[in-house]
């Protein structure tokens, strides 16, 4: 019977290296760490839209039923829009009357995500 005796070659110790699974768990980990962070990342920037879209639609609702106030009280109601709006960190992108009506479109925004509403309020 032939004994192989390997010493210390080292084409030996790479392939010795080669089959070892140390450091797979470090690997795992890693993987499954980037995974996380990548569904964090995106739940950040669906919660970030739908911050901003219900911002926008408040600031909107709001600022048209403080210009339809003052469409009333005989006011111009496009600037008491753009107040409104602007103490809820939004801004009007349009403003028009129709008959009694107040119709507004606003924008709004958190960070670097911005949304869209539109409103209409008149009177009762």
């Amino acid at each position: 019977m032939t004994m192989h005796n390997h010493g210390d070659s080292s084409l030996y110790r790479r392939f010795r290296h080669a089959r070892d699974d140390d450091g797979y768990a470090t690997v795992a980990a890693i993987g499954i760490i980037l995974a996380i962070a990548a569904v964090a990342l995106a739940l950040v920037g669906v919660a970030s839209h739908v911050v901003a879209r219900h911002q926008a639609q408040l600031a909107a609702d709001m600022a048209a039923v403080a210009a339809a106030e003052g469409l009333s009280r005989g006011d111009l109601p496009c600037p008491v829009a753009q107040r409104i709006a602007g103490l809820n960190h939004a801004s009007v992108v349009s403003c028009r009357t129709d008959n009694r009506d107040v119709l507004l479109e606003v924008t709004a925004g958190v960070s670097v995500t911005s949304a869209h509403a539109k409103a209409r309020a008149g009177p009762v």
